[in-house]
């Protein structure tokens, strides 16, 4: 047993709990080794949660059955096209070696002298080996195999085009340019989609803004009813229609619109109706509106056991808004981390540490001074704790009993604040933690509304002695009343009083700008039918999303 926790301990570092949790969750739930190391990868080299269950069992799969080994896995996200888009540079991709292979930051003079070499000509897959046969990926893997010598990279197998993607081609070239192929074209995307070098995700990226379609000329109407028919097979409804002509109408992208639909399951369901692999987006930070923000988005609860009525489920509900909202922040820049990433349920301690944990590292990116870099690095360590024993460390650093008279911050926990408050921070950082609200009483037809609360100094009466430097409530309550108009525009009445500053774990344990929202009542009939209705989820997300953008403009 304590060898396992060892293996544990090694394994779970940095953000590795936003996917982790998903997999190794909650006491109750048996830990996989395989399936945290994937998550890390997914993590720690691609930059995000994996994008469900599927992908992580594939990997974990590959990795019990010995099809490949750690270093090959390793060697595969470090090489994918998904990691040459992310468009590191030689810094960024040094540190990216160490945090994924070796599990730890590097120091300034170890970035140094490995991006050296990549300046004087070496290539970055050259560098791999290096990383991978040390003995602190040894340890990172242990329990796993597949460690030592590096192994070639996987090479992609040759496939022949199949007629469904010679016809997912073709779709494509009658739905969005409107016309039909010649056979080179058809064969063209055929053999790429054959081959593993295309998706049908990346396809349609290319036809939806390649020259041809761009010289149509599209009205924004015209341009909604191309992506129901070329993304979802299908003519919209005349309110479907109107819906996304509006969006575009009051200056929401086309390209983030064409994100939402992508990333549907409608879409999903086409790319599967054609034998197709979905794939991912490329990266937009470079000119997203985004760039430079990061959102943390927490969606409550956790289990099939969470709060609902009439069918509804919170937790299922808020995680699935979570991902969409994230596929359309990405797609304007934003650094996004979700607390989980499945449905299993996160100590509120490890959701507020991977808050801490990720804007310590940012701020250590700003530091020159030995001093402040080790006094970062140890107060990440104390976060890290949390994470890595899922909670059990926290009421060393956090409390979680909003109800204690006694209450005082720890030091460490203080002093996180204290750094917290830097400009870097409130000027780029914003948590939503999402929720629907229930009535003590059970279903209430008369309550319903949306509500969202903030942590503010005034607040230092009911939270005792605790700490009375909070910074970010003025951008906390800016943020909150622009999303709760919002939300109140689209179905979803704002409740009187709705905005207010309230103690919510959660948001105390982070000196970031942060709201936590009720989305309405699901209680309630009214807000429950929206909430379970797919299209209404989908505005909810845009809304979330233009909220956000408004908040940085």
């Amino acid at each position: 047993m304590a060898m396992r926790k060892s293996v544990i301990s090694l394994i779970l570092v940095l953000l590795l709990a936003v996917s982790l949790i998903g997999s190794a969750g909650t006491a109750e739930a048996s830990y996989d080794a395989y399936e945290g190391f994937v998550s890390r990868m997914y993590i720690n080299v691609l930059g995000r949660a994996s994008y469900g269950a599927n992908e992580i069992n594939y990997w974990s799969n590959q990795l019990k059955t010995g099809q490949r080994s750690a270093t090959s896995v390793a060697e595969f996200f470090l090489l994918s096209p998904e990691m040459v888009r992310r468009g590191l540079n030689n810094d960024q991709y040094v540190t990216t070696l160490y945090i994924a292979i070796m599990g730890r930051t590097p120091a300034q003079n170890e970035v140094a002298y490995w991006s050296g070499l990549l300046t004087a000509g070496h290539s970055r897959a050259s560098l791999i080996p290096s990383f991978t046969d040390s003995p602190e990926f040894g340890r990172l893997i242990a329990g796993i195999g597949g460690g030592g010598t590096t192994a070639p990279p996987p090479q992609q197998t040759t496939q022949q085009p199949t007629g469904d993607a010679r016809a997912f081609a073709t779709h494509l070239y009658a739905g969005v340019l409107g016309r039909h192929p010649a056979e080179n074209e058809i064969s063209y995307w055929a053999n790429r989609l054959g081959n593993g070098s295309e998706t049908g995700t990346s396809i349609a990226h290319f036809f939806f803004f390649s020259p041809e379609m761009i010289n149509r000329r599209l009205s924004n109407e015209q341009y909604a009813r191309t992506l129901y028919q070329a993304i979802f097979n299908r003519n919209p409804a005349a309110n479907e229609t109107a819906y996304w002509t509006r969006q575009l109408d009051i200056g929401v992208s086309r390209y983030n619109v064409f994100v939402g639909f992508v990333t549907s399951d409608e879409f999903r369901r086409l790319c599967n109706s054609y034998g197709i692999e979905l794939g991912t987006l490329p990266q937009q930070s470079a000119t997203g509106v985004l760039s430079g923000r990061t959102i943390f988005l927490d969606p409550g609860h956790g289990t099939n056991a969470s709060p609902g009525s009439g069918g509804y489920n919170e937790a299922v509900a808020m995680l699935a808004l979570a991902q969409r909202i994230r596929a359309l922040l990405e797609a304007q820049g934003a650094t996004v981390v979700l607390t989980r990433s499945n449905e299993v349920n996160v100590p509120l301690a490890v959701r507020s540490a991977i808050v801490n944990i990720h804007s310590m590292q940012v701020l250590r990116g700003t530091r020159t001074d030995p001093a402040e870099i080790a006094e970062i690095d140890r107060l990440i360590a104390a976060m890290q704790s949390i994470v890595n024993s899922n909670g059990a460390n926290a009421n060393t650093f956090m409390n979680l009993d909003p109800y204690r008279a006694a209450r005082t911050v720890h030091p460490d926990l203080q002093r996180i604040f204290e750094l917290q408050s830097n400009a870097v921070i409130r000027n780029n950082f914003l948590l939503i933690s999402l929720h629907s609200n229930a009535t003590a009483s059970g279903m209430d037809e008369g309550v319903r509304g949306t509500e969202a609360y903030f942590t503010d100094p005034s607040m230092v009466g009911s939270l005792r002695t605790y700490y009375p430097g909070y910074t970010s409530a003025s951008e906390s309550r800016r943020f909150g009343d622009r999303l709760l108009n919002n939300i109140h525009a689209i179905g979803i009445p704002r409740r009187a009083n709705g905005l207010r500053a309230q103690d919510i774990a959660v948001l105390r344990e982070v000196n970031i700008p942060g709201v936590l929202v009720e989305n309405g009542f699901h209680t309630s009939a009214a807000d429950r039918a929206l909430l379970r209705d797919a299209g209404f989820m989908e505005r909810l997300a845009q809304v979330y999303a233009n909220s956000i953008i408004g908040h940085f403009s």
